[in-house]
């Protein structure tokens, strides 16, 4: 009896747990150029910057997001990239790790991978793009820069 009491116990508190979400993502593609070219392709924006300052805010999709204040360097633009480039853009990330959000440590310099959001006036990235520190981030470079702006 002891043991169908335990046995209900735990059973009604496992089905109480909510299910988790969690990121999924494709991973890039393992071919570099073809990768980037794709990204470029679309409505892609690839910069190299470095993170001035972060911080959260109420979401364009209803979620938390981290706006990072991210100086420019360098850009590529995508064909159909409708983006306001300027030295210093707003960066959006989802908050939670479990909607994909990316991290980015202030003053380290990254190659980001991004969307353009909010009628251009807003960058959105994830951890799902080719976005990387930028000592990781050479390969991608070698082809960002053999590629015309």
């Amino acid at each position: 009896m002891k043991f169908k009491f335990i046995a209900i116990l735990f059973l009604g508190f496992w089905l109480s747990i909510p299910a988790a979400t969690a990121c999924s993502c494709f991973p890039p593609d393992a071919d570099t150029e073809r990768g980037i070219k794709a990204w470029l392709a679309e409505k892609g924006v690839v910069v190299v910057g470095e993170v001035l300052s972060s911080e959260l805010q109420r979401g364009t999709f209803g979620g938390e997001e981290i706006h990072y204040q991210v100086r420019v360097t360098e850009h590529w633009l995508g064909e159909d990239a409708s983006i306001k480039m300027s030295e210093v853009v707003t960066l959006a990330t989802p908050a939670e790790s479990t909607m994909c959000g990316a991290r980015f440590a202030r003053n380290t310099p990254y190659l980001i991978y991004a969307f353009p959001i909010s009628d251009g006036d807003l960058l959105a990235t994830n951890i799902c793009t080719r976005t990387r520190r930028m000592e990781r981030a050479k390969e991608d470079l070698a082809v960002l820069r053999g590629i015309a702006k």
